[in-house]
């Protein structure tokens, strides 16, 4: 299926390279005005099996979107261009996404997002991001929609303190992964968290491996002895090869985290199959496909759109885009409207965006603040169910740690 998904995506994008170059301006077509926003995404790279849903899932909610709520006046167009998940391609891709015109930029991963920031006040570039990292979080023209990728983490230490149904026996906790920025930007809050409270919890490690890491023998004694263990890898075949590889040399860990989980359902189920992965549980931040919820909703249909997919193989990548969008896409239609479609820019999305705030079905308050540029402190936990075949939800929504 992953191949599959390659080389469609391949094939789209030599399709959009092959159309000549648009600037913003008036459809000729309807008399619309054409705003475009940018994509950086991996649709070829070790990521792009959750990635090629997550495209798919700005385009399926957009479709929904442009009925239920169209933006008066305005052609609104997606540019994307595929990084491959190479940091090296990060750069090169965000030139291209400022050839095209685009008034603001999309990011989901935050390996990309951290290396476009340094340039984006001095082009005027707001960047939209999923999750993000201390360097985004600090960068005030980068908005984070959902929790950065270190507090996704703790929200699930803090709900297993909670819920622990053993102390005075302390959890013994450690986390697997490979050694990029990312992985290194969780590890350090979840030591942190875990050490301040020795009471609690018994730290056991983080072993973080090369990128692109498959084989875990060492990592598997290491941990071993664990009761819930962490992959936090940015990747989802390294988390498919360590959970396949440590349930067969006989272990018995939870596993637990954040997004990064869910986000490659469609890697681990097929791999170890849901008895491996019972009970674990992961700290999100939007409403799963079976969830009571417009969003979960427009997901459900959206899966039919794409023949031979389920809600599994497309996983919490494409969900969670689905329900982002709700967000971002009533956040670029407020932009707009501020102005008018004529008057749009970078500079101006950014003024609007600081200042925008939402309530959704199914979700807290969602926005920012001139002084704020993380939207949303709040998650909630889904627990993996082998007699569900499904992930299914256990908390209603709860303050992460900071």
């Amino acid at each position: 299926m992953k191949y599959w998904r390659t080389a469609v995506a391949c094939a789209v994008i030599l399709a959009l390279l092959a159309l000549p170059m648009l600037g913003c301006g008036d459809d000729e077509e309807d008399g619309k005005v054409t705003i475009k926003i940018g994509y950086l995404t991996d649709l070829t790279g070790p990521a792009s099996s959750a990635m090629v849903p997550n495209l798919w899932a700005i385009q399926d909610a957009w479709e929904y979107l442009k009925e239920a709520n169209p933006i008066s006046g305005v052609d609104l167009k997606l540019e994307y261009y595929d990084t491959a998940m190479d940091t090296s391609r990060a750069i090169p891709g965000y030139e291209w996404l400022k050839q095209r015109d685009v008034v603001a930029i999309f990011s989901y991963m935050p390996q990309i997002t951290d290396i476009i920031c340094p340039f984006l006040e001095k082009d005027k570039m707001p960047v939209m991001a999923h999750t993000g990292t201390e360097a985004s979080a600090a960068t005030p023209w980068v908005f984070l929609e959902g929790l950065p990728a270190a507090q996704q983490f703790t929200a699930s230490l803090k709900w297993l303190e909670e819920q622990w149904p053993n102390y005075p026996t302390k959890p013994k906790v450690g986390v697997v992964g490979w050694n990029s920025d990312y992985e290194k930007n969780i590890v350090g809050p979840m030591e942190e968290y875990c050490l301040a409270r020795p009471d609690k919890f018994e730290w056991v490690g983080a072993f973080l491996s090369p990128m692109g890491t498959m084989t875990w023998g060492s990592e598997i004694i290491a941990l071993k002895g664990c009761d819930y263990i962490a992959p936090c890898h940015a990747g989802g075949g390294g988390q498919a090869t360590f959970i396949d590889q440590f349930r067969n040399a006989g272990y018995t860990a939870t596993f637990f985290g954040g997004e990064a989980m869910p986000c490659w359902t469609g890697l681990i189920i097929p791999k170890v199959g849901w008895e491996a992965m019972d009970g674990s549980f992961s700290a999100v931040t939007h409403p799963w496909f079976s969830d009571d919820s417009i969003q979960g909703e427009v997901a459900t249909e959206g899966v039919a759109k794409h023949p031979g997919e389920t809600a599994i193989s497309l996983g919490y990548g494409y969900v969670s885009q689905v329900g982002a969008q709700f967000f971002w896409y009533n956040m670029i239609k407020a932009a707009i409207e501020e102005v008018g479609p004529e008057n749009v820019t970078g500079q101006s999305c950014y003024n609007s965006f600081e200042n925008f705030h939402i309530t959704l079905p199914d979700s807290p308050e969602k926005g920012f603040t001139p002084t704020s540029r993380v939207d949303m402190q709040y998650a909630r936990v889904y627990e993996w169910s082998a007699a569900a075949q499904d992930l299914v939800q256990i908390s209603d929504w709860f303050l992460a740690p900071e």
